[in-house]
């Protein structure tokens, strides 16, 4: 058996991880170093001892016209408020039995199953991070599209019309779900048909999760938009930058512990980190029927 000791398991787990890594990221959007983490603000407190982190948001000054040799009469001053987040932890256990690793036959099947547990315990983290970005759409100030209806090209319009009246600055990402992509392409005259079409080309940038670029916005669909009302509606959107923060006190950490009583060795993976809303008003939520 060329792996079933905890300090050789733990040597192979911490060779594999950077592999397993990047298996992981190609299946996921919003996960540090997707395609779409870049849209998150970013708050790094690894290494420190914080938790917490504040996103500062601040007001908006005017320019108005002057009369030369007139003093101005008023002073602006910038407002600042906050959006704070404290990290959590995040994470779960699986056990490599000593029978499993004993009853596989074929070559190197020992390293395998357990690249399998390491592979499949840092997806299940990427997948509740990216879970919890997508649930963020529904608490966005603004909504297009109606309840327990069919998405259509006009309610993105309208979202896009928002975007830009809210000033949000430019790029935009919109996010839909399967679901509604669905609906967008049934939809009669609907230009996400020739998205749909130049689709192949554009993963090679993006991700397979990519749609195409429409009314000026990169589109994305997932199985992981989530829904609202209730579960009645899915809730896609459209976002900036400026929309949504991530604070990440620990990175995603592999641990192994040897546990005589259930007669193999657990594998835990931990991290630390939160997302949360920062600015309301720079995205719009898309929402539509589920059926």
């Amino acid at each position: 058996m060329a792996i079933v000791s905890t300090t050789t398991l733990a040597s192979f787990i911490s060779e594999r991880i950077g592999p397993a890594r990047d298996a992981v990221i190609a299946q996921h959007l919003w996960f540090p170093r997707a395609p779409l983490n870049g849209w998150l603000e970013m708050a790094n407190l690894v290494g420190s001892q914080a938790e917490t982190h504040s996103f500062p948001l601040y007001g908006t000054l005017t320019s108005q016209a002057l009369t030369q040799g007139i003093d101005l009469a008023s002073s602006q001053q910038l407002t600042a408020t906050d959006s704070t987040a404290t990290t959590g932890e995040h994470g779960l256990m699986a056990l490599i039995a000593d029978k499993v690793l004993r009853v596989i036959q074929t070559p190197n099947g020992e390293a395998d199953y357990v690249q399998a547990v390491l592979r499949n315990s840092l997806g299940a983290v990427a997948t509740e991070f990216d879970v919890a970005v997508f649930a963020q759409l529904a608490s966005l100030d603004n909504s297009d599209g109606t309840t327990n209806v069919d998405l259509t090209f006009a309610a993105l319009k309208a979202g896009v019309d928002y975007m830009a009246g809210a000033n949000a600055p430019r790029p935009w990402i919109g996010l839909l779900h399967p679901t509604q992509y669905k609906n967008l392409t049934d939809e009669t005259g609907s230009p996400f048909l020739s998205a749909m079409q130049a689709q192949v080309q554009a993963q090679q940038f993006y991700s397979d999760y990519y749609i195409g670029r429409v009314l000026g916005v990169d589109w994305f669909y997932n199985t992981n938009v989530q829904t609202m009302n209730a579960g009645v509606d899915y809730a896609g959107g459209i976002i900036s930058n400026r929309a949504f923060g991530q604070v990440w006190s620990l990175a995603p950490d592999s641990r192994l512990q040897r546990d005589e009583s259930l007669r193999g060795a657990e594998h835990i993976m931990v991290a630390e980190w939160a997302v949360t809303e920062i600015e309301g008003t720079m995205g719009v939520c898309v929402l539509s029927n589920v059926s």
